[in-house]
């Protein structure tokens, strides 16, 4: 296997090319988009409390669609079709929700995030409309403006289908 000084530039030379290949998810601040409703969707928001791991930004899928990611107090929102959906949010593991969705509706869904032992896990909650209308208008609205090579997001006008 080698002297101990090459194996560790082996592990440090894996552990690069996995840091550098994976690539990164960042958002920026937008204003919210007026986009109509589609018909037969529904309109679903992630808001992300806490301040546990927040400079972390942590994509979000719902039926395995890239839709959105958070960072510290940001917010998105996107549209889903009627029917049921896995919604997914990946941190230091894999933090799922399912929502039935129904067309004409609004969700608002709170990401929590809480950090152990420096492993941070969310927490994803349904929450009333009028806590999520509360909390968007205090959320700082942002869309992705970096995922890596190779990863389909979803356009902010995209509907994604129900399992």
């Amino acid at each position: 296997m080698g002297t101990p000084r090459h194996r560790t530039r082996l592990v440090l030379s894996l552990f690069c090319a996995f840091a550098c290949g994976c690539g990164a998810y960042a958002v920026a601040p937008t204003p919210m988009l007026a986009l109509p409703l589609p018909e037969g969707a529904a309109k679903v928001c992630i808001l992300r409390r806490g301040s546990e791991g927040s400079l972390g930004t942590y994509p979000m899928r719902d039926n395995a669609i890239l839709v959105g990611a958070t960072v510290g107090g940001s917010c998105f929102c996107y549209f889903a079709a009627n029917g049921h959906h896995e919604l997914e949010s990946r941190t230091d593991g894999f933090d799922t929700l399912s929502l039935d969705v129904k067309g004409g509706a609004e969700y608002y869904i709170t990401q929590t995030t809480q950090a152990a032992l420096g492993i941070v896990r969310s927490r994803l909650e349904i929450v009333s409309s009028e806590d999520g209308k509360a909390a968007l208008g205090k959320c700082q609205y942002s869309t992705l403006s970096e995922v890596p090579d190779g990863t389909y997001k979803a356009k902010p006008e995209a509907v994604v289908v129900a399992k």
